[in-house]
């Protein structure tokens, strides 16, 4: 379906290859997960550069709803929340940072702009990014996703609390989403106790081909699944 390449930590770019049927499989998870609906209108913000935006393009769009490009570099709040308010958008997706920034904008105008969902991702979802997003745009569903590219966007989401319990650094990353699994395990792929320190491995149906003619860096990340009889495959995230 599509190779996008991504440096990660290593600087170097790697090309990671996703098959139709994974990327058809995430995108009517997500209908269903986030309740998508055909009245929707979404402003689409993300580049090409990444597999977020193939997936905010495809998702509404296969539900029947609208979707709104914005113009290459717009990125100006004033022209952004001009443009929600034209349209009728009710659907924003970005990352934390920058939904903060829209959110502080507006609210130094004593400005609120309510919308239906708020979806966030790439980045880590601290508390102050979303009382701000919360306050200001009101979201009735607020969905904090997480997902390296190699597990094809956004293999886990939750819903985003009110506010973060006491002591959390950030939103909970969630559960998974449509036919994948999820394990913490130590460095012998063994299950961690509850509590402890592990990596995160993501698999099922929802993983890439691996890295473009890239076989040695692809069978390092991509390990056979222990717990799988059916020769399935996990995805090293590097995340604990």
């Amino acid at each position: 379906a599509y190779a996008i390449y991504t440096s990660g930590s290593t600087g170097k770019p790697k090309g990671v290859v996703v098959s139709h049927g994974e990327i058809a499989m995430h995108c009517q998870a997500v209908i269903e997960r986030f309740g998508m609906r055909a009245d929707d209108c979404e402003l689409h913000f993300y580049s090409i550069n990444f597999d977020a935006a193939t997936e905010r393009l495809l998702v509404p769009l296969l539900s029947g709803a609208q979707v709104v490009l914005r113009a290459q570099g717009q990125w100006d709040a004033e022209e952004i929340c001009a443009l929600i308010r034209a349209h009728g958008i009710n659907i924003l997706g970005f990352t934390p940072s920058y939904g903060s920034q829209l959110a502080q904008w507006l609210a130094t105008r004593q400005q609120t702009l309510p919308v239906r969902m708020c979806i966030t991702g790439g980045e880590a979802l601290t508390g102050e990014h979303l009382q701000r997003i919360r306050a200001v745009f009101q979201p009735e569903l607020f969905f904090n996703a997480y997902g390296p590219t190699e597990t094809v966007v956004m293999p886990l989401a939750s819903l985003a609390p009110h506010v973060l319990e006491e002591g959390a650094a950030s939103v909970p990353i969630g559960s998974i989403i449509g036919a994948r699994v999820a394990y913490i395990l130590d460095a012998d792929l063994a299950l961690v106790p509850q509590g402890a320190t592990g990596e995160l491995y993501v698999g099922g149906a929802g993983l890439a081909q691996g890295y473009h003619e890239r076989p040695g860096m692809t069978a390092e990340r991509f390990v056979a699944d222990p717990f799988a009889a059916d020769g399935g495959r996990l995805y090293r995230t590097g995340d604990v």
